[in-house]
């Protein structure tokens, strides 16, 4: 039932059409006019690190900033009637989601959703929220940004293809052209994709459509969209990609045959494919798409979030797996490496902690943010209730 879903959305989404013109890398993108609608946990993203200790999250269509003390936190972008006074849009029919950082922690690009449009666009700000503006990269659904590790390029999803555009705005760039053609057709998936440590190279997760049989294979291109590799193999990838600290490793998820996910490592060509983690019986997440990897800052363990069980760190020298406290949510590590974040997406209205973070080893719980019965949030004032094992 999910891979049919998956298959009926995409063909939905196979009817924006567009021209692509390139001369050089630039793209020319001629939107559609019609409304279509992107669910928000397509969209989510794990709680953004700024290099000052702040966090980024997302919830319920709107970005906000917490102090990583727990003492208080601000709406910088969305639709909220109880705030009248925040700097981001205030139209009811928008959301705003999927903020991304940038290196230097002075800005965030995110994705701007109209309802009334049905469209999508990329926005940029201040990290307060203030000085929005539209980086305007020529799309009517845009999904995803992520800046490059140097902050003068932005890459983003546009209907079934993967662009970058400069920070500005300008010199947009087609990295890989989906494509339809009844009942075949090749997309960018909606796991996320991933800059090299370097900015030079992209890698991403691609759905292959060939009349009735379905899979999602990794890629790996030049940043400049000059070439691209694929690295197909047996099983289905379910995982967005993730560099090594060094950029000689893209870790990534696949199931095998019996739809048990094994973590695989692979070379940025293709070569040195390696098995370095595989989950014992029931003790892995249920199938899923929306598997995230990241690889710690000294390059020894992996962060895995889904959405169907709370995140767990492997290490890969010790090939184990430990559970970390709270509820289910997306992660993120610390700058430094000594902290991971964790932003809840419980969706009913249950009191629990929103945002948290923990010490590497699970221990040391700090909520920062609550949320309460109705679905409104409060400081959490660091202290660790509701973080169970």
């Amino acid at each position: 039932m999910r891979k049919s879903n998956r298959i009926t959305n995409a063909m939905v989404a196979a009817s924006i059409t567009f021209f692509l013109l390139t001369a050089g890398c630039n793209l020319i993108y001629n939107p559609p006019s019609f409304e279509v609608y992107f669910p928000p946990e397509i969209l989510h993203r794990p709680p953004q690190w700024s290099p000052t200790g702040a966090l980024v999250f997302t919830h319920e269509n709107k970005i906000y900033i917490a102090e990583s003390d727990g003492s208080s936190f601000q709406l910088i972008h969305g639709s909220d009637d109880k705030n009248s006074n925040s700097p981001g849009i205030s139209n009811n029919d928008n959301y705003a989601d999927s903020p991304s950082i940038s290196p230097d922690g002075s800005q965030i690009v995110y994705v701007d959703y109209s309802y009334r449009g049905g469209g999508s666009d990329i926005s940029r700000s201040m990290l307060d929220g203030s000085r929005r503006g539209r980086l305007d990269p020529a799309c009517h659904v845009c999904m995803k940004p992520i800046w490059s590790p140097d902050g003068t390029r932005i890459a983003f999803m546009s209907g079934r293809s993967l662009l970058t555009v400069a920070s500005d705005g300008s010199d947009s760039r087609l990295i890989f052209r989906g494509f339809w053609d009844s009942p075949s057709f090749d997309e960018i998936s909606y796991l996320s994709f991933a800059w090299s440590p370097d900015g030079h190279r992209i890698a991403f997760v691609v759905l292959e459509v060939r009349k009735s049989s379905m899979r999602r294979v990794l890629y790996n291109a030049a940043a400049d969209g000059s070439y691209e590799i694929s690295f197909g193999h047996t099983g289905e990838v379910i995982s967005s990609p993730a560099w090594s600290p060094d950029g000689r490793s893209i870790a990534f998820a696949q199931e095998d045959d019996d739809g048990v996910p094994d973590i695989y490592t692979i070379s940025p060509d293709g070569s040195n494919l390696q098995r370095v983690f595989r989950f014992s019986v029931g003790d892995y997440p249920s199938a899923s798409l929306d598997y995230s990897l990241s690889w710690s800052p000294d390059g020894s363990e992996l962060l895995l979030s889904s959405g169907s069980s709370r995140p767990a760190v492997i290490n890969l020298g010790e090939s184990k797996l430990r559970r970390l406290p709270g509820p289910v949510g997306s992660a993120s590590w610390s700058p430094d490496g000594s902290r991971i974040a964790i932003s809840s997406r419980a969706h009913d209205r249950s009191v629990a902690p929103k945002l948290f973070t923990v010490a590497r080893d699970g221990s040391d719980g700090r909520v920062l943010v609550m949320q309460d019965g109705e679905g409104n949030l409060t400081p959490g004032h660091g202290r660790s209730r509701g973080l169970t094992q």
